[in-house]
């Protein structure tokens, strides 16, 4: 995963499902410290059992977000995977579900540290 052998401090947005999880379950088969940061109770579980710090967090509500970043010290390298889809079939394009991903999928990030943001880019 990482080049280096030094230890990383990785925050992973997104880690409670697909392709975040599993970053997460490689980053600590390497001996990194990782903040997994989810909405599901039994995969923030499994992370934990692993070894990462985990954070239960809805993204969309932006005091939370700044609360429990602000706790968070060292990141080496930040993961925003966290997001959502919604299928928008024509002719029924449904402009509030499109508002709706694109406030998931990018106006989450303007919740964190600037710092943070950053990285995601």
């Amino acid at each position: 995963m990482t080049a280096s052998t030094e230890k990383q401090y990785i925050l992973i947005t997104g880690a409670t499902s697909g392709i975040g999880n599993q970053l997460a379950k490689d980053y600590l088969s390497e001996n990194h410290h990782v903040y997994a940061v989810g909405r599901d109770d039994n995969a923030l579980a499994e992370l934990k059992s692993l070894g990462a710090e985990t954070i239960e967090l809805d993204l969309m509500n932006q005091e939370e977000v700044i609360e429990a970043f602000s706790k968070i010290g060292r990141v080496d390298l930040a993961i925003c995977g966290a997001g959502m889809c919604e299928y928008l079939d024509m002719p029924n394009f449904d402009s509030a579900e499109f508002m709706k991903v694109m406030s998931v999928n990018l106006g989450t990030l303007s919740h964190a540290k600037p710092r943070y943001v950053i990285a995601c880019h």
